[in-house]
């Protein structure tokens, strides 16, 4: 054969020698329909990638909270462990619950300081208030206008 045109191989092929391979030039429909078809593939593995690496981030996240559960728990767990060793749990005004009849919790000293006796710190500090107020609605109706 002495040219190397497609053309000039195709009639080569048709005159002289039918076993002769040349390859196929697709036409422009088909190759638009083949680069569709590439499109389409480059679209479906970038939304698998995508979509691994979503689920990837969802596992990082689930095991990364679930240590931090975890810690916590622990972190409980030493509080509540060095709070047993401490005689009165660690609180300094009596274990937390419900108070006794007279106000205060069972086993607690009672402390005596005049006519608080018995009262809790916010009652106190309502008496407080209450007599701060009756104070001064009383100087402010005898102070010179």
């Amino acid at each position: 054969m002495h040219l190397k045109g497609r053309r000039h191989r195709l009639q080569y092929k048709k005159k002289v020698n039918p076993d002769l391979q040349v390859e196929v030039k697709p036409s422009i429909r088909a190759r638009k329909i083949q680069e569709e078809k590439m499109r389409k593939q480059m679209q479906k593995e970038e939304y698998w990638r995508r979509r691994e690496e979503e689920e990837r981030w969802r596992m990082e996240m689930r095991r990364y909270e679930e240590d931090m559960y975890w810690r916590r728990m622990e972190e409980e767990q030493h509080h509540w462990d060095e709070r047993r060793r401490i005689p009165d749990g660690g609180y300094p005004h009596g274990p937390p619950g419900p108070l006794g009849l007279l106000g205060v919790r069972p086993g607690m000293p009672t402390v005596v300081t005049g006519d608080t006796m018995g009262l809790h710190d916010y009652e106190k500090d309502e008496r407080r208030e209450k007599d701060a107020r009756k104070m001064y609605s009383v100087t402010r109706d005898y102070a010179p206008v």
